[in-house]
């Protein structure tokens, strides 16, 4: 059974184990994008947005284990991967 009761964000990172595609990761920046201006992520620069970003990679082995992703990052990361990070990086900036 699913759990309709998943907050906008739970919902917005379901939603990145979804992307397989090119199309599917636009798709997915055009719902950050909306969650962003809809207020769901503290508003931010593109500075520290970056910032957040090149933080994620940086520690990317650590922070896959920790949030569950498996034992480290993968060698040849895929889309639904680069959609992880476009959301993590939210959070780490």
């Amino acid at each position: 059974m699913i759990n309709t009761d998943a907050t906008p964000n739970q919902k917005i990172a379901r939603d990145a184990e979804l992307v397989t595609s090119h199309e599917d990761l636009a798709d997915y920046i055009n719902k950050l994008l909306d969650a962003y201006n809809r207020s769901l992520f503290e508003q931010q620069g593109v500075i520290d947005y970056l910032e957040g970003m090149e933080g994620v990679t940086r520690a990317l082995d650590s922070w896959a284990r920790n949030v569950g992703y498996g034992s480290g990052a993968p060698e040849q990361p895929d889309w639904r991967w680069v959609a992880r990070l476009l959301h993590a990086a939210f959070y780490n900036s």
